[in-house]
């Protein structure tokens, strides 16, 4: 089988993640769920950033990570945008766009153009030049976008890459990334609070609390059928 299939279990503590998770190439799964639920933990273990517990992680004919092995993070063909953008600071915005494409061995040129085209879909192809310290809150998130877009991964991690975003420019954001999304033949696994963003984000929505999920499907599905409160609270009918 072709694209993502995860088995996390993660213990930090207290906390215990114990999650199945599947996405086809092409889908967007969006993980939705109150804050504490393991959402953010399980994009750290699909990127390697935290060790598995138990379970594996396989994308396409690759095991990422098992019992008894692990892909190193730099070698796993992920792009992950945090909550905080991480730019590199001695970079343009341009340039830590192009980063990706030039540590996969693309000429310079190619990558700037690149890097140029996905700043401009996003907005903001005047910041290009520009550096992070330059920028706003919400400018550098866009570039951490573009930045992960760039080299299309076969695996995008996306943790709430909306919330940093002014009001007036996410919904524009969010048609421009449905839309890059839609054309994207891997896999991308989102992570979020807002019933919005994952209703015109993914196609496919898990539902997680306290580590486990208790519902999966359609919007439409979870508004017809809401297995718990916080469900019913996320898609008033």
């Amino acid at each position: 089988m072709s694209g993502l299939v995860a088995r996390l279990v993660v213990e930090r503590g207290a906390f215990r993640l114990d999650l199945d998770l599947t996405v086809a190439p092409g889908e967007v799964v969006a993980l939705l769920g109150p804050n504490g639920a393991g959402k953010s933990t399980a994009l750290a273990a699909l990127a390697g950033a935290v060790p598995l517990t138990a379970g594996s992680v396989r994308l396409d004919d690759l095991v990422l990570a098992d019992a008894g092995r692990t892909v190193d993070p730099s070698r796993r063909s992920v792009g992950w945008v945090l909550q905080d953008a991480l730019l590199f600071p001695h970079l343009t915005a341009g340039e830590n766009v192009a980063f990706g494409l030039r540590a996969r061995g693309v000429r310079r040129g190619e990558a700037s153009a690149t890097a140029a085209a996905e700043l401009a879909r996003l907005g903001i192809g005047e910041l290009a030049s520009a550096r992070p310290r330059e920028i706003s809150g919400g400018q550098a998130q866009r570039v951490a976008l573009a930045r992960a877009l760039a080299p299309r991964p076969r695996l995008l991690l996306l943790d709430e890459p909306l919330a940093a975003l002014d009001v007036e420019v996410r919904d524009s954001v969010r048609a421009v990334l449905g839309e890059r999304l839609r054309g994207n033949d891997g896999c991308t696994v989102l992570v979020t609070h807002d019933p919005v963003d994952a209703e015109r984000l993914s196609d496919r929505i898990v539902v997680v609390e306290r580590g486990v999920a208790v519902q999966e499907g359609t919007a439409a599905q979870l508004r017809d059928a809401p297995a718990t409160p916080y469900v019913a609270a996320m898609f008033p009918v």
